[in-house]
């Protein structure tokens, strides 16, 4: 297998497959960290820790060429994305609740 067979392969499980949910996390995380401030931003960053572990166990798995080295990332992703999402969306409409009470005052 060549190294643009094995390219194709990572980005269709990334990006088309299993992995989505991973990348689809990483992505609201960053964009989440960068964006909100203050508590919300403790709030979201909550599972990074628990995802690092996660991404530490999933790349020992695959070093050691287990058939279900993605199990662990499949399983805590999705659980993961949904809680970023939910904590944006908490500040998003609280923000918004603020902005219009500051307004109405």
């Amino acid at each position: 297998m060549g190294v643009a067979d094995e390219l194709i392969t990572w980005s269709t499980f990334f990006l088309l497959g299993w992995g989505l949910p991973f990348t689809l996390y990483l992505i609201a995380q960053a964009v989440t960290l960068v964006r909100l401030r203050g508590a919300a931003r403790l709030w979201v960053a909550v599972p990074v820790p628990f995802m690092l572990w996660v991404l530490y166990v999933t790349l020992d798995a695959f070093a050691q060429k287990s058939n279900l080295w993605p199990i662990v990332m499949i399983f805590a992703s999705p659980i993961a994305l949904v809680y970023v999402l939910i904590v944006a969306a908490v500040a998003y409409f609280v923000g918004r609740a603020r902005g219009r009470e500051k307004a109405s005052a």
